[in-house]
C-alpha cells in the first residue's frame, strides 16, 4: 500500500530518495512514509529494495537527510539481514584465496637466488685477483651476472607489489566488516547493545582477528623482501 502524508507534507522531499542504513548500505527508493499520529515521526517507510521487492521497513531513527538519499535506522526484515550476512563471510572467505604459503616460498627461492649470485661475484673476482682469468673475461661475465642482477631485482620489486596488492584487496573486501564491527562497539560501549548484536559481533570479532593476523602476516612478508631487494 502507499501511505497518506496527510498534515505531514514536510515530508515529501523524503519521497523518492535512497534510503541507506547507517554503514552504507543501500536499501532502495523510497516510495512512501508512515508518520505516527502522536509523534509526528516517520515510524515506516516503503520502499523499492535493490532486490525488486517492494517492503515496508520499520524505522527507528532518521540520522541524516541530504542531496539524494536519506539514512536511518531500520529495522531490517530477516532476508535482508541473512543476505547481508552472507555476502560478509563470503568477502572474509575468499580471502583464503591469498596463498600465504606460497608467497613464503617465492621469497626462500629469492633468498636462494640471490645468495646465489652474490657467491657468483664473489669467486669472479678471486679468480681475477689470482690472475686466474684476466680483465676482459672478467668484464664479461660480470655483464652477464649484472643483467641477471638486475631481472632478480625486478622480479622482486613486483612481488613486492603484489603483496601490496593483496594487503589492499583484503582492505577492500572487509571495509564493511570493520564499519560493522566498529558500530557494533560504539553501541556496547554506550549500552544499547541487543543479545542478538552482541552475538553477531563475536563472529565479527573472530573473522576480524582471523583477517588482521592474515595481513600482519603479509606486512611481514614484504619487509622481508624490501631487505632482500637492497641485497640484490
Amino acid at each position: 500500500m502507499i501511505f497518506k502524508l496527510g498534515k505531514y507534507k514536510r515530508y515529501r522531499k523524503i519521497i523518492g530518495r535512497r534510503l541507506y542504513t547507517p554503514d552504507g548500505r543501500d536499501l532502495g527508493r523510497i516510495v512512501s512514509i508512515k508518520v505516527g499520529k502522536k509523534t509526528g515521526q516517520i515510524k515506516a517507510m516503503l520502499v523499492d529494495c535493490p532486490d525488486g521487492v517492494r517492503r515496508e521497513l520499520r524505522v527507528h531513527r532518521i540520522i541524516e537527510i541530504s542531496d539524494g538519499r536519506v539514512i536511518a535506522e531500520v529495522e531490517l526484515p530477516q532476508e535482508l539481514v541473512k543476505k547481508e550476512e552472507k555476502v560478509q563471510k563470503k568477502d572474509v572467505q575468499n580471502i583464503d584465496i591469498v596463498d600465504l604459503e606460497s608467497i613464503e616460498a617465492s621469497i626462500e627461492e629469492f633468498r636462494r637466488k640471490i645468495n646465489d649470485i652474490r657467491e657468483k661475484y664473489g669467486k669472479l673476482l678471486e679468480l681475477l685477483i689470482s690472475k686466474e682469468i684476466d680483465l676482459s673475461i672478467y668484464t664479461e661475465v660480470k655483464e652477464r651476472l649484472d643483467k641477471e642482477r638486475e631481472e632478480l631485482k625486478m622480479k622482486c620489486e613486483r612481488k613486492i607489489k603484489e603483496i601490496e596488492d593483496k594487503i589492499r584487496e583484503i582492505d577492500y573486501r572487509t571495509e564493511d566488516l570493520r564499519r560493522k564491527r566498529s558500530q557494533l562497539y560504539v553501541k556496547k560501549v554506550l549500552g544499547g547493545i541487543t543479545p542478538e548484536e552482541e552475538r553477531e559481533l563475536q563472529i565479527i570479532d573472530e573473522m576480524y582477528k582471523s583477517v588482521e593476523e592474515r595481513k600482519k602476516r603479509l606486512y611481514m612478508m614484504r619487509q622481508e623482501l624490501v631487505s632482500l631487494c637492497s641485497q640484490v
